[in-house]
């Protein structure tokens, strides 16, 4: 579905390159969540560190605690994506 909104190909790159920006920084800094109105939430998450082991050689590898961020798409992309 392509629609033509009245801007450049170059302008719309740089209000989406923007508006990530934004988005990261807020993680950077420490923020919980963003929720875009009718696109979704992205939330930090913290996935918790394990043993894992490297397949090739069998060793035993400590796999650390880390950041993460989770996206959950709102009702009605889900809807839409369903139908």
């Amino acid at each position: 579905m392509s629609q033509d909104l009245g801007i450049s190909q170059r302008a719309a790159n740089e209000a989406i390159g923007s508006v990530m920006t934004i988005i990261s920084d807020h993680f950077i800094r420490g923020g919980e969540a963003v929720s875009l109105r009718g696109f979704g939430t992205f939330k930090a998450k913290k996935r918790l560190g394990f043993m894992g082991r490297n397949p090739k050689t069998g060793e035993v590898v400590d796999i650390p605690t880390r950041a993460s961020i989770g996206f959950k798409p709102s009702n009605e992309i889900r809807k839409a994506m369903n139908s």
